[in-house]
């Protein structure tokens, strides 16, 4: 496939995308499938680069724009059975694991992401016979794999919407489609609501970011798992306090404590994290204040 080939495969995307809201809506569904995003990056100076862009393209468009609404769809294709029905379901798994896998850097000790490791290095296994790109040709057959995976994909989920469309229960289809919609949240939602209740408990230490990411997925589907209507700002409000109570935060890192004392990763990292936990919860303060505790306290302590 031509550089050219490549860029019109990969406008096919955007185009398909497209498609996918229009009839999405012509169904009577309240919102687009995908939520309005830049458009895909076709300027690439080489064909890794143009690999990494169309991963941390699709990712967005999949697990950001598409948020919750392609849940549903995939839920579908079993129900209206297409050619690749499994090739299309587990290119929506790989492509967030070929993400995770070039744009974090995680420890191979554990055993999810080994895992993960390991499905990324099936997949290239798939396109070019080798556990990793190592040439310009290489990143190339992998970009084009990527994108007739993700074409695939979004056949079956336009496929899936006309389905739907011609269904004699289109109507209950698409409302129930509405219902689940309606209860889809981001993470972001949650953060004007923890900083409301950390200042009124006058909690002025809170990193609200790592408070949400520690408890926004539990919170996410716990108000999904609601019946009947429900306030947002009341309900996700119960459960910020509920956990800012029960399970509170330290303002410190284990990559942290590694710096500040000197040592490596292992026990003695839980030891300390552990320790300024109770220091913390005892007597909340600042960062600044918890390290000169913690280290007051570790004078008499040998490492």
């Amino acid at each position: 496939m031509s550089r050219e080939v490549m860029i019109k495969k990969l406008n096919e995307i955007e185009r398909a995308k497209i498609a996918i809201n229009k009839d999405a809506l012509k169904t009577g569904k309240l919102s687009p499938v995908f939520r309005e995003m830049y458009a895909l990056p076709t300027n690439f100076t080489c064909f890794e680069a143009g690999f990494l862009r169309a991963i941390s393209w699709l990712y967005m468009l999949y697990y950001e724009a598409g948020k919750g609404e392609l849940d549903f769809a995939i839920e579908k294709f079993n129900v209206y059975p297409a050619k690749n029905v499994g090739a299309k379901k587990k290119h929506f798994q790989e492509l967030k694991t070929l993400r995770t896998i070039f744009q974090h850097s995680f420890d191979l000790e554990i055993a999810r992401n080994a895992q993960q490791k390991t499905i990324a290095e099936d997949w290239f296994f798939r396109a070019i016979k080798k556990k990793e790109p190592a040439t310009p040709n290489d990143w190339q057959i992998c970009l084009e794999l990527i994108i007739s995976d993700a074409l695939l994909f979004l056949h079956g989920v336009h496929y899936v919407i006309q389905r739907i469309s011609n269904d004699e229960f289109s109507k209950s289809i698409v409302d129930d489609w509405n219902f689940k919609s309606s209860r889809i949240l981001q993470q972001h939602d949650f953060d004007s609501l923890i900083w409301t209740v950390a200042h009124e408990f006058g909690i002025d230490y809170l990193d609200i970011v790592k408070f949400r990411k520690q408890n926004a997925d539990i919170w996410i589907q716990e108000l999904q798992n609601l019946t009947g209507n429900f306030d947002f700002k009341i309900q996700a409000r119960k459960l910020i306090e509920r956990d800012m109570i029960k399970k509170p935060v330290s303002p410190i890192t284990g990559d942290e404590l590694m710096e500040i004392f000197n040592i490596p990763r292992g026990p003695k990292v839980k030891m300390l994290a552990e320790k300024a936990l109770n220091i913390f919860i005892q007597n909340p303060c600042s960062k600044d204040e918890l390290i000169n505790r913690l280290k007051e306290q570790m004078k008499t302590n040998i490492f």
